[in-house]
């Protein structure tokens, strides 16, 4: 596996299928992790930069990918770009989703009620530099 800018046909595909809600706008960027013959397996888009943040939209559809591929996230996100905080949202009945991002140490920040449709929240995530446990792993890799 192996992480690449977010630059072809094949990953704007794969972003479509994986992430329909995500449109393409100016000032977005991404990662794809990507097997040997580039065939993408998970994919992050970074959107609504500021000063201190980004947001981000997370798709990985093979398990083998999920590790390499948030380190490469991480360091790009906190590093490379110099943010502090990570945000998403997930609607609340995308029980799937809520559960990997607790598991990758995401926040419950906010829920914002009925945001989706009536009875299915959006519930914003957070990730803060100094508790990214990916970053510490991207950081000791990056050194060695």
């Amino acid at each position: 596996m192996k992480c690449v800018p977010f630059s072809s046909d094949v990953h704007l595909g794969y972003m479509r299928v994986h992430l329909p809600f995500v449109g393409m706008a100016e000032g977005q960027k991404g990662i794809v992790c990507e097997t040997d013959e580039g065939v993408p397996t998970a994919i992050c888009i970074m959107e609504k930069w500021t000063k201190n943040s980004v947001w981000v939209h997370l798709a990985v559809t093979h398990p083998a990918a999920l590790r390499t591929f948030l380190h490469e996230v991480a360091y790009y996100i906190f590093v490379t770009c110099r943010r502090k905080t990570i945000f998403g949202s997930v609607p609340s009945d995308n029980h799937k989703a809520l559960k990997l991002n607790r598991h990758l140490g995401y926040e419950v920040y906010q829920v914002i009620p009925d945001y989706y449709e009536d009875g299915v929240d959006c519930v914003v995530v957070r990730m803060d530099k100094e508790d990214c446990r990916f970053l510490i792993k991207a950081e000791e890799k990056a050194v060695a």
